[in-house]
């Protein structure tokens, strides 16, 4: 399936597996998505084109996108990742214990992995979510899309 570093890419990820994304929290991924995207002047062909190569972004402004979301979910504050959020995001979007503590054990091995002496945000942004799609892959967790609006009425 998809890789984790989408939800950082772009705030469009969930996850599944007995997942349940409150609304709060797909509220705020999709405004900071959106600041981001505008503030670092990514288009969304840019940001589909990521999501379907599941690569990271090349370029700065890529980079920078990633540190910018980051930033703006409180995953990352003057350079620092806080693990703390992760862990309270992570509580947003899982209502499966198991699938709640592999997701908080990923970005546990990331937080910890990721060196963050003397590099910029961008830098450790993009190493973050290396390290993210590396995790994902061993311990197996399965993502899906939130949806970029609310559902239409039928």
């Amino acid at each position: 399936m998809e890789i984790i570093f989408k939800i950082l890419l772009l705030g469009l990820l969930a996850l599944q597996c007995h997942a349940a994304v409150t609304k709060e929290f797909r509220n705020q991924v999709l405004a900071a998505r959106d600041k981001c995207k505008k503030e670092h002047k990514i288009s969304d062909e840019a940001l589909n084109e990521w999501v379907k190569n599941s690569k990271l972004p090349d370029g700065e402004a890529g980079k920078c996108y990633l540190a910018c979301y980051m930033k703006e979910i409180g995953y990352m504050e003057n350079g620092k990742l806080d693990y703390a959020q992760f862990e309270e995001s992570n509580a947003k979007k899982w209502t499966d214990k198991e699938m709640l503590s592999k997701a908080n054990a990923v970005d546990r091995t990331c937080v910890q992995d990721v060196k963050t002496e003397g590099k910029d945000d961008c830098t450790i942004a993009a190493e973050f979510v290396a390290c993210k799609m590396r995790e994902v892959k061993k311990i197996g967790l399965k993502l899906s899309r939130i949806p970029q609006s609310d559902p239409k009425p039928k």
